[in-house]
């Protein structure tokens, strides 16, 4: 989940949100008709799967489905007293709080994304009054809801973060121009810097230290620069090849822990390419780990990056 969490608590909550999978304040529920909300999860094809049990964010009732026509809703219901929306905005001050109930929401998520049938991921605490705001936004929307569920269908989202340790990068290159034979000498011999490169080497190390801290300086900075320039190739090539085993692909916000980090990516792979895909993850691990690059593979997730349907009638690109 992003750290800037909101939630949901109206009788027609926006369902996804391909910016966020959190969801945005609604009215809050109070004087309920028929006792507790229910707070949604997902949308699956209707009467696929026998819904497994599994406790919903309030950890004491579980899961179940609320079937359309087509569709259903994977639901649960919460109590109105710590679910309202003061005890919603309360609990999303409280780390501890967050934590335990993202963790809930996410487990569901994960169990439903194993049964590798198509899933509509919800935003967390996307609550609806009653069952009856729930079946009416299913009705309203079902046509929608199936498209989407067919384009989802044995496709499944994975993230890929790469990290580029800059100190190995560093002595990699000012190492690898003595052995060409290397798997990552191409990737370090840049076109017009390596034989200055050389040069400078080559004078330093005949030079006293007073006389070569000059030089030295000069070698440092053209070092960053070629790093920061190979750094720059390998994520491009790296999301290229990537995104070719993919139905689509989309770069996210990087994040300074752990530090290194120079690639965040989802992409949504079918279920016959991920063998491909993984290969091609092995290759370049293979060509570019002596360069100090590292990449880490996680998933498969709720397509959340990927989900194109906003249930208040918008696509995602307005």
């Amino acid at each position: 989940m992003n750290s800037d969490q909101r939630s949901a608590v109206s009788d027609q909550a926006p369902i996804a949100s391909r910016q966020s999978p959190v969801a945005n304040p609604q009215s809050p529920v109070s004087d309920l008709p028929d006792g507790d909300p229910v707070c949604v999860y997902a949308i699956l094809p209707a009467a696929e799967i026998e819904l497994p049990s599994i406790p919903g964010i309030d950890q004491t009732r579980p899961v179940y489905g609320l079937a359309g026509k087509a569709v259903q809703a994977v639901v649960s219901r919460v109590r109105a007293d710590q679910f309202n929306q003061s005890a919603l905005e309360a609990g999303l001050q409280d780390p501890a709080w967050i934590d335990v109930h993202v963790r809930a929401h996410q487990q569901v998520l994960d169990t439903l994304v194993a049964t590798r049938q198509p899933v509509i991921p919800l935003r967390f605490c996307t609550i609806y009054r009653d069952e009856a705001a729930v079946r009416a936004v299913l009705t309203a929307h079902e046509p929608a809801l199936v498209a989407e569920l067919d384009r989802l269908r044995g496709r499944q989202e994975w993230g890929i973060k790469l990290f580029v340790a800059q100190e190995a990068l560093q002595a990699a290159i000012l190492t690898q121009h003595t052995e060409p034979g290397d798997l990552t000498f191409a990737l370090l011999s840049v076109e017009g810097d390596d034989a200055a490169l050389r040069a400078l080497q080559t004078r330093i190390a005949g030079m006293s230290a007073g006389r070569a801290f000059l030089l030295q300086k000069k070698l440092d900075a053209l070092v960053v620069q070629k790093a920061d320039e190979i750094t720059a190739g390998v994520v491009e090539e790296s999301h290229a090849h990537l995104s070719g085993h993919a139905v689509a692909a989309t770069s996210l916000a990087l994040h300074p822990n752990p530090p290194g980090m120079e690639l965040n990516a989802a992409y949504l792979v079918a279920e016959r390419e991920l063998d491909g895909f993984r290969a091609e993850l092995a290759r370049l691990g293979e060509e570019y780990g002596g360069a100090g690059v590292r990449y880490e593979l996680s998933g498969p997730w709720p397509a959340y990056n990927f989900i194109e349907l906003d249930l208040n009638g918008r696509g995602n690109d307005q």
